[in-house]
């Protein structure tokens, strides 16, 4: 859930005029555990829009919606 409102705040930040976060502000890593025990790390960009560039991984957030637009 911390991670969806940072979202929402950088949404926020573009249509309301506040000085809250930017996307430039976030870094997002997503760590997928390959074979062997080696691990690959993924950087999922976030739009000014606050919303995610690149698709996140096995349908996670569903709820992102209602998240992202709820007052």
């Amino acid at each position: 859930h911390l991670l969806l409102r940072i979202l929402k705040r950088i949404r926020q930040r573009k249509y309301r005029d506040t000085k809250d976060l930017s996307a430039n502000d976030i870094a997002v890593l997503y760590f997928e555990p390959k074979e062997k025990g080696t691990t690959d790390v993924h950087q999922l960009r976030i739009s000014d829009d606050g919303d995610f560039i690149d698709k996140w991984p096995r349908g996670f957030f569903m709820e992102r919606d209602a998240e992202l637009w709820d007052e």
